[in-house]
């Protein structure tokens, strides 16, 4: 399991960009999510990721 997750949103031209990294607790990641969709990064996309800062893959985390 990750202890880091990196937390990207998509661009207008469809980039991923770096947003921020938070540790997999609770509901950290979920609550970056949300803050990295409100972000103006993410305005044209409105799409964001959560990856393992380890091994790059991308974790499964519902974000309502």
């Amino acid at each position: 399991m990750a202890q880091k997750a990196r937390i990207e949103v998509q661009d207008q031209f469809g980039q991923w960009r770096y947003f921020t990294t938070v540790t997999v607790l609770g509901s950290n990641v979920k609550l970056a999510l949300q803050r990295a969709l409100g972000s103006a990064q993410a305005r044209d996309s409105g799409k964001a990721r959560a990856r393992d800062e380890d091994t790059g893959e991308l974790l499964d985390i519902e974000v309502a």
